[in-house]
């Protein structure tokens, strides 16, 4: 028997053993489970065995054999002991399942899709996506996996969790986590490379941006904006590149179409990040407002999407465009409402309302939305201008 902390395989086992009781006890009970779930049972005069019980019992479970269940249930108490940082137990399942090394889960909720799906024990350093708190040795935790040979699959992608994580950014893990990593595995990633900051800013994780540029990885304008670096903004906007008044910074290009474009780049990152303060500094330098840049997306329609009430304010004071559609074909108004039904914000229904206060046109949305709350503000703002 494994002594396993978390999920207890005997259990299982047991079950399959009171399975095989009842064939003889209660057949009427338990040889329906074998005739749906084993490919041999097609009546009930058949013999069975505790390996037959152990196969129902799996496929109860949606798993093909005892083996790939086995499996599954092994991994989950690898992850568990890696959560709770227990070394001694995450070694000894290791040692003794060494094809845990290179195990990449494909069931349950973060294994099945998305940019987790199939994840390795190694992937789970990275605390993203966030499933519970990290353990406080996860460097050791870390150690001892690559020690053992833990595998990267496919290769860079905990260096990619880890610059995205907002758990290793908040608890200050994710650099010394990424030297660790790069020590002992080979990849092509240079942290020197200002592009590096990018996936750290634009998904909550600013302090491993910030350890970044500490360590001499340059910034540009949409990284400062990111990080509220004011005076960085503000000079590079007034033309003050001069490098030795600002050490770290990336100048604005000299070509007039790739300045605009990063320009309003950083401006549609001001909007999207919530950095109100930031975004008059855009408008009086004459941004144009109906410029979606790679995004698909106006200024106006990332404030609404995230829900950033005070930007919103701003740009509709601005006279930002409601009509502009955005990549998928959706007004800033059909953007607010979407956003209601599916991401709903703190803000959700007051943003709707002033943008209907604004001017936008009912007509690009479906209306009624059979969503009460929704229809209601909608019907309040009707009975207002009536």
């Amino acid at each position: 028997m494994e002594q396993l902390s978390g999920i207890n395989l005997e259990q299982y086992k047991t079950q399959a053993k009171d399975l095989l009781k009842q064939c003889s006890q209660d057949p009427s009970t338990a040889y329906p489970r074998f005739q749906k779930y084993h490919p041999r049972f097609s009546s009930i005069t058949e013999s069975v065995k505790l390996s037959d019980a152990l196969l129902v019992i799996a496929r109860e479970y949606d798993f093909p054999s005892w083996a790939k269940f086995k499996q599954y249930l092994l991994f989950q108490n690898a992850v568990k002991a890696l959560d709770d940082g227990d070394l001694v137990q995450l070694e000894s399942l290791i040692t003794r399942n060494p094809w845990l090394k290179r195990c990449q889960c494909t069931r349950g909720q973060w294994y099945e899709t998305g940019y987790f799906a199939g994840a390795t024990l190694l992937n789970h350093v990275a605390g993203n996506p966030i499933r519970n708190t990290l353990p406080l040795n996860i460097v050791q935790v870390t150690s001892l996996l690559l020690r053992l040979g833990a595998e990267d699959l496919p290769p860079g992608r905990t260096i990619e969790l880890l610059l995205t994580s907002r758990q290793a950014s908040e608890a200050g893990v994710a650099l010394p986590l990424i030297d660790l990593i790069l020590s002992q595995l080979p990849n092509n990633i240079n942290l020197n490379d200002p592009e590096t900051l990018t996936p750290c800013l634009l998904n909550h994780a600013p302090k491993t941006a910030e350890s970044l540029i500490n360590r001499g990885t340059k910034m540009d304008i949409r990284h400062a904006v990111a990080l509220g670096k004011m005076q960085i903004v503000t000079s590079l906007l007034n033309q003050q590149n001069h490098s030795a008044k600002q050490p770290g910074v990336i100048p604005l290009p000299q070509d007039p179409s790739l300045k605009a474009k990063l320009i309003n780049e950083a401006f549609l990152w001001a909007c999207r990040l919530g950095k109100a303060d930031m975004v008059p500094l855009f408008l009086n330098y004459g941004i144009d407002l109906t410029n979606q840049g790679n995004s698909g997306q106006t200024a106006l329609h990332w404030a609404v999407i995230i829900g950033q009430i005070e930007t919103v304010k701003l740009l509709l004071r601005w006279h930002a465009p409601l009509e502009e559609v955005n990549i998928y074909g959706g007004t800033v108004l059909g953007q607010a409402v979407w956003g209601a039904i599916h991401e709903p914000k703190p803000y959700s229904l007051e943003i709707i309302s002033m943008i209907l206060s604004a001017g936008a046109n009912l007509e690009s949305i479906d209306y009624p939305t059979s969503i009460v709350p929704i229809d209601d503000c909608i019907r309040r703002h009707l009975k207002i201008i009536e």
